[in-house]
């Protein structure tokens, strides 16, 4: 479920604030969500998120897309996680456009130091930016961003239509529909799985009886 900052009122008014509170709980308990995705979060103030994610109970994850480090990184004290929008402007810096994996090299090295490193939601695509394929058509290049993606800290996520090659500029170019255009058998969805099925030794651990 995604949350709009601009519908949240005036959160430092007392009745606002536990009205919004109360709302998240019976939303979630309602319609059974396992998570929420709040949108532009720097436009409310950090206490209330606090309050708010812990009202709905659910896994919360923010969007701060400011490609400044500690700016985006400290909201991580006010809910489960946020995009990692300072990792995906670099991986686009060095993948896409083809920079410095110099600069990456850094770039993993200061986010070592961050605390709660593993919850950063780290993507390479998303509804508000073009795709990946528009700026640089090469798979190639996307095959390697993909396993960074899964391979740095971090929750990974695969925004639809990028496991099927899509393309998609400036949004709303890049809000693709997949009906009809779903195939299993995309290069890239078959890439895909190869870091996101259980291999065949994860397959056959899973099978064998637990000791008592």
């Amino acid at each position: 479920m995604c949350i709009r900052d601009r519908y949240m009122g005036n959160q430092s008014h007392p009745f606002v604030r536990e009205q919004l509170n109360q709302w998240i709980r019976w939303l979630v308990d309602t319609f059974k969500f396992d998570g929420i995705r709040i949108s532009s979060i720097p436009n409310v103030p950090k206490d209330f998120w606090v309050e708010f994610v812990q009202s709905a109970g659910v896994f919360s994850i923010g969007e701060n897309s400011v490609d400044i480090e500690n700016y985006v990184y400290d909201y991580l004290d006010s809910m489960d996680s946020v995009l990692n929008y300072p990792g995906y402007n670099q991986v686009v810096r060095s993948f896409n456009e083809q920079g410095s994996l110099l600069d990456l090299e850094q770039y993993l090295k200061r986010l070592e130091t961050v605390p709660k490193k593993e919850f950063l939601g780290s993507f390479l695509d998303n509804h508000d930016n073009k795709r990946f394929l528009n700026v640089n058509p090469s798979f190639y290049l996307l095959r390697n961003a993909i396993v960074f993606t899964f391979a740095q800290y971090g929750i990974p996520i695969i925004y639809s239509g990028t496991e099927q090659g899509f393309r998609g500029g400036d949004d709303p170019f890049n809000r693709e529909v997949m009906w009809g255009r779903m195939f299993k058998e995309s290069d890239v969805y078959q890439y895909c799985l190869l870091y996101t099925s259980p291999s065949p030794r994860d397959r056959q651990k899973s099978r064998m009886p637990s000791s008592a």
